[in-house]
């Protein structure tokens, strides 16, 4: 593992998400690959690990309300897309949102040290 990257992490991946990247329309949607993509690439274990998941909350720290619902809906697709089965989708996204919307609060509430993003 090599500065805190993932040993299965390859340059091809690396284009992959690149490019994905490019196409996001919405911030909470370039929020959501990031996210994934740092999460598969680093060792949460290690400085870059810790690193990118302070730069990921302090995202979701600067989200406003209406980026926040569209997440949330982002998320009940991805759960949906997972679990192959129907859900009404008026349970799930209130119930992120509120999760959402708590995370934003606690993460505001504490703040993130400039220590953690360097």
């Amino acid at each position: 593992m090599e500065n805190g990257v993932n040993q299965y992490w390859t340059p091809q991946a690396e284009e992959h998400y690149e490019r994905l990247l490019a196409g996001c329309q919405t911030f909470a949607g370039r929020h959501l690959l990031m996210t994934v993509m740092e999460r598969l690439k680093y060792n949460g274990q290690t400085k870059q690990g810790k690193r990118a998941l302070s730069q990921a909350r302090l995202r979701l720290a600067t989200f406003t309300d209406d980026e926040l619902e569209e997440l949330a809906r982002l998320e009940e697709t991805l759960i949906l897309a997972q679990s192959k089965i129907s859900i009404s989708t008026s349970r799930n996204i209130p119930e992120i949102l509120e999760s959402l919307k708590k995370t934003r609060a606690q993460i505001r509430e504490t703040g993130i040290k400039i220590g953690e993003l360097a």
